[in-house]
């Protein structure tokens, strides 16, 4: 059974500075059609996350060959992605770099958190199927997972990461 829990809406953005660079940057977060895997680009110019667009010549960081131009330090942000169970998604990238918040994967976990408790979910606290998140997360929520269905984050106040 599916019910829909209250949300401003399903997108987010988080910005703020880049690690190497110090310049400004952001990122736009939003469910993509389920099926369609991760889709990473700029000013809505997106293409499947393929380990052909990795940048091999990155130093101390991971970086992207987008169209439009690299993006540098995407691996808190796809950490956070992985480790929540996210597998159809849109990541729209503005600047040189993604912001680096606080040094951890522990702020993207917060706000896929919060993008996973603002979309439909099924009784038992995971994901619905026919929504626009599409977490690997399963139907049954044992007592050490959130009620976001992301198994890095427990609790309704975010907890400890595991």
């Amino acid at each position: 059974m599916t019910e829909t829990v209250p949300r401003r809406e399903r997108e987010w953005r988080v910005e703020g500075r880049g690690l190497h660079g110090g310049e400004r940057g952001a990122v736009r977060v939003r469910p993509a059609t389920p099926g369609a895997g991760w889709l990473v680009g700029r000013a809505g110019n997106l293409v499947p996350l393929d380990p052909s667009l990795a940048v091999p010549d990155a130093v101390r960081c991971t970086s992207l060959r987008l169209p439009g131009g690299d993006v540098r330090t995407v691996e808190h942000l796809f950490a956070a992605l992985a480790g929540c169970g996210i597998r159809d998604v849109e990541i729209e990238f503005e600047g040189p770099e993604v912001p680096i918040l606080d040094g951890s994967a522990r702020p993207w976990v917060e706000a896929i958190r919060e993008g996973l408790a603002k979309a439909p979910r099924r009784q038992g606290g995971s994901p619905s199927p026919a929504s626009s998140w599409s977490s690997s997360s399963s139907s049954s929520s044992s007592s050490s997972s959130s009620s976001s269905g992301c198994p890095l984050v427990q609790g309704p106040s975010a907890g400890a990461a595991r």
